[in-house]
């Protein structure tokens, strides 16, 4: 078993979290995207994975 520190963690699940609720809301909900929603989401997500690749084990 592998070990994330707490603060990664939580980092990862807040930054797929964020990204699951807009994607829910533009499907669903039909709210709009456009070009900044998307760049700012893709940094969040860049930074969640980033996170991930520092982690020592």
């Amino acid at each position: 078993m592998k070990k994330i520190d707490i603060g990664v963690a939580y980092a990862i699940w807040s930054g797929l979290g964020i990204t699951a609720i807009e994607i829910i809301g533009v499907l669903i909900f039909k709210e709009r995207i456009d070009f900044l929603k998307i760049m700012f989401i893709s940094l969040i997500m860049i930074g969640t994975i980033g996170l991930n690749f520092t982690r020592t084990s």
